[in-house]
């Protein structure tokens, strides 16, 4: 006979089934998250071998070397001035001998992670440019416009600097990249919108 003191002992949970990835159900949000069965074997071997290839790996780099001597001046390009320790001297790297006049127009608005000229001098630019252009022959003539003053805080610098390189290719293609380039290299870095600002 069964005796009603006696307390019932709790069977054993049910193994999981195993099933393949394509026959499981969707994700249920309120399921348990499934946890992967671990197990390691030979760890001392397995950490031993971890090292033997790690410096395996390393033996083919040279060693780390500073990039200039003590006294010369770096040739990689600086962050922008403001960005500097105090007394730290802006590094300018000079364009390749062979650089066109349009590609020397691009990097010089790059440099420092430049993005374009502030409002007031792009409005100075885009006079200038539109001033002395010839007459549009048609509608890929006409310069590109700047960035309304009422849209600046709401466009992203990636925004402006695309905009800022459609007017860089409309100097290009009109032969006023000397002009454009006389004016950027003119222009302080204050003057300059830079990514992060």
């Amino acid at each position: 006979m069964n005796d009603p003191k006696k307390k019932k002992e709790p069977s054993p949970p049910a193994p999981p089934v195993q099933r393949s990835p394509d026959t499981l159900p969707p994700y249920d949000a309120f399921e348990p998250i499934p946890q992967p069965e671990v197990s390691e074997k030979n760890t001392d071997t397995m950490w031993a071998t971890w090292h033997e290839l790690n410096e395996k790996a390393d033996k083919h780099y040279a060693d780390t070397v500073p990039v200039t001597k003590p006294g010369e001046v770096s040739s990689v390009p600086s962050m922008r001035t403001n960005s500097q320790p105090p007394g730290a001297v802006q590094v300018r790297r000079a364009p390749s001998a062979g650089a066109s006049g349009l590609e020397k127009l691009i990097e010089e608005s790059r440099r420092n992670n430049r993005v374009c000229p502030m409002p007031t001098k792009w409005r100075e630019l885009d006079a200038m440019l539109r001033g002395a252009a010839p007459p549009p022959k048609s509608p890929a003539d006409v310069l590109p416009p700047m960035l309304p003053a009422t849209e600046w805080k709401t466009t992203t610098s990636l925004a402006k600097r695309l905009m800022f390189r459609n007017v860089i290719d409309w100097a290009g293609g009109h032969g006023m990249v000397e002009t454009a380039l006389q004016f950027v290299r003119a222009l302080p870095e204050e003057q300059w919108h830079h990514m992060g600002d």
